[in-house]
């Protein structure tokens, strides 16, 4: 198994020298880099673009959340980032740090076997070719549902991008079989995209999305709500930021899934 190559951010040196011991003898990680606070590790885009991980710690030196935007740059301005695994020594902003797709939070004084668990994650998402990164997934589709005769577009697209992939229905005379419909963040809608709302669950791995029966599957970073159905019973509305058409689903599908949109929604 090809080694892991790690960046460790930590401005703490007993803890750096402790994290780099267990990756380099306990584990098959080779640390190519290392900084003490988020500036020195921006100015080491090389190493950072090499990196298959980077382990941040949230708090550096005396700013309490320096990890947490260190993470946001690299998520927002690199193609293909690093995975991330976040450490820290208290809980505080363990659920604020799942925006930015961590492999693992792991609580100091790390546990050696929370860290190898976090590692053995990786290496299967590389061997399985899977990223945590925004990677592009090129789509094939029709800009219209009338078009399903016509000529076929294909596009690259980030799983970010995607708001929601709704099965067809079947009474819509214009509707595909077996095909899904997906909305974009700007409101592009691809229709006739081959596949099931269980396949795109799979491919679209990302912590975000959340399968809602067998019916859709929604990006829980762009819900804004939960409401009541106005005029239909035993049926709620899922609001979202990027358009005004809500999506109704059954109430007994709701449970926990308010509490999941608080956990991605921005501050």
């Amino acid at each position: 198994m090809k080694k892991l190559s790690v960046v460790i951010v930590e401005s703490n040196p007993r803890e750096l020298e402790q994290l780099k011991s267990i990756l380099e003898i306990g584990y098959n990680a080779e640390v190519i880099d290392e900084a003490e606070d988020a500036q020195q590790a921006l100015e080491r885009k090389t190493t950072l673009r090499n990196a298959d991980v980077i382990f941040i710690n949230i708090k550096l030196g005396k700013n309490n959340r320096a990890g947490l935007d260190l993470a946001h740059h690299l998520n927002s301005n690199f193609d293909d980032p690093p995975y991330i695994i976040f450490t820290n020594d208290c809980e505080k902003l363990a659920r604020e740090s799942i925006k930015e797709h961590p492999v693992a939070y792991l609580m100091k004084p790390v546990e050696t076997s929370a860290l190898l668990e976090a590692l053995n994650y990786v290496n299967k998402k590389k061997l399985v070719s899977y990223h945590f990164a925004d990677e592009r997934i090129e789509i094939s589709y029709y800009e219209n549902e009338e078009d399903k005769n016509g000529k076929r577009k294909t596009g690259g697209f980030k799983p970010s991008q995607i708001v929601c992939v709704s099965k067809n229905q079947t009474v819509n005379k214009n509707a595909i079989p077996n095909t899904v419909r997906i909305r974009l963040n700007n409101g592009k809608i691809l229709h006739g995209v081959p596949g099931t709302v269980k396949t795109w669950k799979g491919n679209l791995y990302q912590p975000y999305f959340e399968q809602i029966h067998r019916s859709h599957v929604v990006n829980l970073s762009y819900a804004k709500n939960i409401e009541k159905h106005p005029h239909q019973k035993e049926c709620s509305e899922l609001h979202f930021k990027c358009w005004d058409d809500p999506l109704r689903i059954g109430d007994r599908y709701c449970d926990g899934l308010a509490e999941k949109i608080i956990m991605w929604k921005e501050d």
